[in-house]
């Protein structure tokens, strides 16, 4: 009776040790499980923040692209080559500038786009034939400034040389904008 008792008491607890290494197992299997998921989750919500962050930034720059002027169109109506507030040099330097932050806001752009994009905006503005453009702007813009010839002729010459800086360059901001527009649709509309 004393050995049927201890047999008893010996399956009993080797069945309660079996249950509960089977038991172990299985919750050593399921927090597995749990772990996966929720690194997946986490890189979810990772990369759902770095898209986050990319369309702000994406928006941010169709903005800029939007309502940026090489030189502002006040300068057109106020210039006056007689008037100490508005000087070619000054002019200039607002032309530089203004191209220094064009050229700055597109290289931040850059990373931000699709190859896809990227190739097409690489394609459509080349840097180089923008400084070149500008360069030969320049000299045009101090070449239109005669001190022999009357203001309003002058005026009028660098007048039109800052409208046709400004369309060259509207050009090449309609060209970041539908790269911008290009990527959003086709990264989160679609």
């Amino acid at each position: 009776m004393k050995d049927d008792k201890l047999k008893k008491y010996k399956i009993l607890f080797t069945s309660g040790v079996i249950a509960a290494i089977i038991t172990g197992v299985f919750s050593l299997v399921v927090s597995i499980e749990t772990n996966n998921k929720l690194e997946k989750i986490e890189t979810q919500k990772y990369q759902y923040g770095l898209y986050e962050i990319r369309y702000e930034k994406l928006q941010e720059y169709l903005e800029f692209f939007s309502k940026f002027e090489i030189c502002d169109s006040k300068y057109f109506y106020g210039f006056d080559i007689s008037s100490d507030e508005y000087s070619i040099e000054g002019i200039i330097k607002i032309i530089y500038d203004s191209d220094s932050e064009f050229k700055s806001k597109l290289n931040l752009l850059s990373p931000y786009l699709s190859d896809g994009a990227l190739k097409i905006l690489e394609k459509e503005v080349k840097l180089d034939v923008l400084n070149l453009m500008l360069e030969q702007f320049i000299s045009k813009l101090i070449g239109s400034v005669s001190f022999d010839s009357n203001d309003k002729h002058t005026n009028d010459n660098v007048k039109n040389c800052l409208k046709v800086i400004n369309e060259y360059y509207a050009g090449w901001c309609a060209s970041a904008i539908k790269v911008i527009k290009l990527d959003i649709h086709n990264e989160y509309v679609l």
